[in-house]
C-alpha cells in the first residue's frame, strides 16, 4: 500500500463550478483524500454589506465533488464574519446550514469574530459556532470547557486523524487542554488548524 497523501484545498470566495452530485462520503480507505481549507470569509459576512453567496457556492462545490476528489472534511480557519454581530452571525449560521449534516467540518474563532483570549465568555461566535452546534457530528469528540477549542476525529487513508481547530490567541488554559487531548490521542496523526500561529 502507497504512502497516504493528503491535499489541502484551499477554497476561498469563487463561484462553484458545475459539478454533478458527488453520490455520497468520500473513500475512507483510499491512501490519497483532500482535506478541504476555506481560510477568512469575513467581507462576506458583514453588517455593512453582506454577500454570502460565494460561501453558499463554495460549500455547494465541496459537497459536490466530495466522492470524486476524496474531500474527508473541512476546515474553516476563522474569521467567519467581520464584527461577530448578533446580525452577521445569524447569517453565517444560515449559509452553515447548507454543509450540516452533508460535510463533517470545524470552525474557528478568528480576530474579527472575537477578541482576547478563550477565557472571554458568552459571545454572538460561540453561541453560533459553539459545542451544541457540532453535538451531532459523526467527527466531533469535544470542546475545551470555554467552548473555544475543539477537536474533531474523521477517518482517511484508512486510518483515524486527529484535527484540532484552536481558538485566536488560546489561553494557558486552552494550551493545557490541547495537551490532554493530545496526550488522550498519541496515535493519531495530527492536523493542527489556528487563526493565530506563533
Amino acid at each position: 500500500m502507497g504512502t497516504p497523501v493528503a491535499a489541502a484545498a484551499v477554497l476561498g470566495a469563487q463561484p462553484a463550478q458545475a459539478a454533478e452530485a458527488a453520490g455520497g462520503p468520500a473513500d475512507a480507505e483510499s491512501p490519497r483524500f483532500t482535506l478541504a481549507v476555506v481560510p477568512d470569509g469575513q467581507y462576506l459576512f458583514d453588517e455593512g454589506g453582506s454577500d454570502p453567496e460565494p460561501v453558499r457556492a463554495t460549500f455547494r462545490h465541496v459537497i459536490d465533488r466530495r466522492r470524486e476528489d476524496g474531500i474527508v472534511f473541512l476546515a474553516h480557519l476563522g474569521d467567519v464574519t467581520e464584527h461577530d454581530t448578533a446580525t452577521e452571525m445569524r447569517l453565517a449560521d444560515d449559509v452553515f446550514r447548507t454543509i450540516d449534516g452533508r460535510m463533517p467540518y470545524s470552525v474557528l474563532g478568528g480576530n474579527h469574530d472575537v477578541s482576547g483570549d478563550d477565557q472571554r465568555g458568552d459571545t454572538p461566535y460561540l453561541r453560533t459556532f459553539g459545542p451544541r452546534r457540532f453535538a451531532h457530528s459523526v467527527t466531533y469528540q469535544g470542546s475545551s470547557p470555554d467552548g473555544y477549542n475543539s477537536f474533531h476525529i474523521f477517518r482517511a487513508a484508512g486510518r483515524q486523524w486527529l484535527l484540532l481547530a484552536l481558538d485566536w490567541r488560546v489561553s494557558d488554559a486552552g494550551i493545557a487542554w490541547t495537551k490532554g487531548v493530545l496526550d488522550a490521542h498519541r496515535g493519531l496523526p495530527t492536523i493542527l488548524t489556528t487563526h493565530d500561529l506563533v
